[in-house]
């Protein structure tokens, strides 16, 4: 982790690029002193807000089924109990034990995100464990940190927690009805229903393209 923050400075110096590319991105002022605002850590976070908040933002729902079971991937300083409460379900226990260190990486790339690398971490406790997380950035990574647990949240922005929820309630959604729904960002927005799946979930189209 040491190495990879000293080649990280080494690349932005100042710690700028963020800025850079939300001033780019928005041609505002504001969002470029906001980015600057944070500490260099949570910039390509807040650079990524930024975009969602400008409706631009990635929409392909963050979930995947592995054995049995679904997952999904929680918001920023976020827990499995406030990401599955989300989706109107509850945390599943049973399912973050099935994670490992072994399948963690599988499972994020199930959800359409693709590592480059990663590894197995002990768990420092301080709201800095989570079991098997999803590293945003400049360099993508599984974190296997800890031990899996509902309650448990990650202060680290950059650092997403891989939930596993099952169903609290069954939903029943015709098609065309107005929902919010959960995207790769772990942002919600509206969108309408185009159809039910096998698996239970929703094909969703999003409002605004």
């Amino acid at each position: 982790e040491y190495s990879e923050i000293k080649r990280e400075v080494g690349e932005d110096p100042h710690c700028t690029r963020f800025a850079d590319d939300a001033l780019q991105f928005s041609g505002s002022q504001s969002d470029y002193d906001r980015v600057m605002a944070v500490l260099c850590a949570g910039r390509y976070a807040e650079y990524s807000k930024i975009k969602c908040e400008a409706g631009k933002g990635p929409r392909k729902p963050v979930t995947a089924a592995y054995r049995g079971k679904k997952y999904v991937l929680a918001g920023m300083i976020e827990n499995c109990d406030e990401a599955c409460s989300k989706l109107g379900r509850q945390c599943d226990q049973s399912g973050l034990d099935m994670l490992t260190n072994r399948n963690c990486k599988h499972v994020i790339k199930r959800m359409g995100l693709f590592p480059v690398g990663g590894g197995t971490y002990p768990g420092p406790g301080g709201g800095l464990d989570g079991g098997c997380m999803y590293r945003d950035g400049k360099r993508k990574k599984f974190m296997f940190v800890g031990k899996p647990s509902c309650v448990e949240k990650n202060v680290d922005v950059a650092k997403r927690v891989v939930c596993s929820c099952h169903a609290e309630q069954q939903l029943s959604l015709v098609p065309g009805e107005r929902v919010m729904s959960l995207a790769a960002d772990a942002w919600w927005y509206p969108a309408r229903i185009l159809q039910k799946n096998s698996d239970d979930s929703y094909t969703v189209d999003w409002e605004g393209g």
